[in-house]
């Protein structure tokens, strides 16, 4: 049994919101966070290269 601990909060930021998740709890936590960047295409019928976007994408587990 450890004596330090620490209590892990994420916070998410995009340009319209803002989310936290504060995770309190006294058993032993791990938290793993993954990043990669994904293409969006706006229109699956007709996709026009031009208007292609790169999206950061974080899953949290």
């Amino acid at each position: 049994m450890g004596i330090y601990g620490s209590v892990p909060l994420l916070l998410a930021h995009k340009p319209d919101r803002t989310v936290g998740i504060f995770w309190l709890n006294s058993s032993e936590t791990l938290v793993e966070i993954n990043t990669k960047a994904v293409m969006e295409v706006p229109s699956r019928t007709l996709p026009d290269i031009s208007k292609q976007r790169v999206v950061p994408q974080a899953d949290v587990r």
